[in-house]
């Protein structure tokens, strides 16, 4: 029973249970083209982003940069988007973590969406 509870605790102070990072904000982009211009205002600054599609499965990500600390109004991301795919943008401006869901259908057009999960 000792072996059991040392493992258990272990398990939990290892960090594997809820150590991911979790973006739960609704965030906001402007998206044209082949470009993403995260909404930000004066005195903003954009710290982290990645940018995952479903034609990978998500993973990897399309495109990433961390520890950048890009100030207003150097928030756009130059990425060539493809029809026909589901974007994830997950990032973090000012300290606060935000997702961003968007849609290219077939036709070139664009469709915003957001989850939670």
């Amino acid at each position: 029973m000792k072996y059991v509870y040392l493992s258990f605790m272990l398990f939990f102070l290892s960090g594997c249970v809820g150590d991911r990072l979790v973006f739960r904000n609704k965030g906001d982009a402007t998206v044209l083209n082949n470009s993403i211009c995260i909404a930000s205002e004066p005195g903003y600054t954009l710290d982290y982003y990645m940018l995952s599609y479903s034609i990978n499965n998500y993973h990897p990500p399309l495109i990433m940069e961390d520890g950048i600390a890009r100030k207003y109004p150097n928030t756009c991301i130059k990425v060539e988007l493809i029809n026909n795919s589901d974007y994830g943008l997950v990032y973090i401006i000012n300290g606060k973590k935000y997702r961003f869901e968007f849609n290219i259908d077939i036709n070139g057009k664009i469709t915003k969406t957001y989850s939670k999960s």
